[in-house]
């Protein structure tokens, strides 16, 4: 055991301005304990001595938040070199979503992390890296992409950086999900895919050859977006298919991550019992078609129902005695309707863009 004695002052100032000095007398008590280095691993061999201490490595909370599996490795010299010289590390495979606690020497860590699938390529993809202190000092490392595409329609698509040429339908459907991210991204329906690209400029297409390409400035996005991907028929007609874009944070709060979700424009719900046809407006078709329109995020849901379950803004009523009336709205395109004598019926505008005026 070793002691020693030190002292310490303070000034003290009272309440009339008066400065006094304070002086501690500090009696200090140690004794030599020996230090036992731990392997590559963190685990200590030598413990022969009762009484030691182990330099403990620092543990490092890795966290893949990518849509792929990655490999990572954790180094105090740096890149592996070619001589043969092992070094301080540790390595794991990492699945998408998931993580591992890691060990390595706080005094200077390398991190050394690869795409299982693909070679990040002298930079060809991008990617970030994320250091932070987490609960009780270990330290917390999340890789991931500032954005993360996410399909939630029936369609297939394919995103491409706007600086990029797009590849043929036959070839991203070859290659499928392994399609390399410097070419772009092929989202089928229901998929997530982190976007690799340096470029936030994009252009969304269908696999289709005739389909064109709309264009989406990631960075630029801001509450709701709609996107029309047209597809011309030969016969030289044209089929436009209506996405919404939404822009949100990711449910993992620890990384500035956005997730850019594409949706169906319209929603048809048939809340009836009864088999419903549905059109759109202005083309001469039989059938009827009864709609309440509510706006739900990038999605405008369109219900039918009959009879409705809701309380119509304006009631038509017939007082004539033994007298039927007919009913419909001037510049409409319905059949006028007939309403017997002594009845009541709920109505709403047929068309919202006519003139509000009822012929009767």
């Amino acid at each position: 055991m070793k002691y020693s004695l030190s002292t310490a002052h303070c000034d003290i100032k009272s309440k009339d301005g008066r400065v006094a000095k304070i002086h501690f007398l500090i009696e200090s008590t140690w004794k030599d304990v020996p230090i036992i280095h731990p392997d590559n691993f963190g685990y200590a061999c030598d413990k022969s001595s009762p009484v030691a201490l182990q330099e403990q490595k620092e543990t490092v909370h890795f966290s893949n938040f990518l849509d792929i599996e990655i490999h990572v490795r954790l180094s105090d010299t740096g890149p592996p070199s070619t001589n043969g010289v092992d070094c301080i590390c540790n390595e794991a495979t990492i699945p998408s979503g998931l993580f591992v606690n890691l060990y390595a020497n706080p005094a200077a860590i390398y991190f050394i992390v690869t795409l299982t699938s693909f070679d990040f390529g002298n930079g060809k993809y991008f990617a970030l890296l994320r250091l932070s202190r987490g609960q009780r000092g270990i330290l917390e490392a999340v890789v991931f992409t500032s954005y993360t595409l996410e399909n939630n329609t029936k369609f297939s698509l394919f995103y491409f950086p706007a600086n990029h040429k797009l590849v043929s339908r036959h070839e991203v459907e070859n290659i499928g999900s392994a399609v390399p991210p410097e070419l772009g991204s092929y989202l089928p329906p229901g998929s997530t895919k982190s976007w690799f690209s340096k470029c936030h400029k994009v252009h969304i297409t269908l696999l289709d050859e005739r389909a064109s390409k709309a264009p989406l400035d990631l960075d630029a996005l801001s509450g709701l977006t709609e996107v029309n991907l047209e597809v011309e028929g030969e016969s030289g007609s044209k089929t436009v298919t209506k996405l919404g874009v939404s822009l949100k944070p990711s449910l993992r709060k620890v990384v500035p991550l956005q997730v850019v979700s594409m949706y169906p424009r319209y929603v048809i719900l048939n809340e009836s019992d009864e088999v419903i046809t549905v059109r759109q407006c202005f083309l001469e078709e039989d059938g009827t078609d009864t709609t309440v329109t509510l706006n739900n995020g990038p999605t405008i849901v369109l219900r039918f129902c009959w009879p409705a379950n809701m309380d119509l803004p304006y009631r038509i009523e017939n007082r004539l005695g033994n007298t039927s009336i007919t009913y419909y709205q001037k510049e409409g395109l319905t059949e006028p309707e007939v309403l017997a004598s002594g009845s009541s019926v709920g109505y709403v505008w047929d068309d919202l863009t006519h003139a509000h005026k009822l012929v009767v």
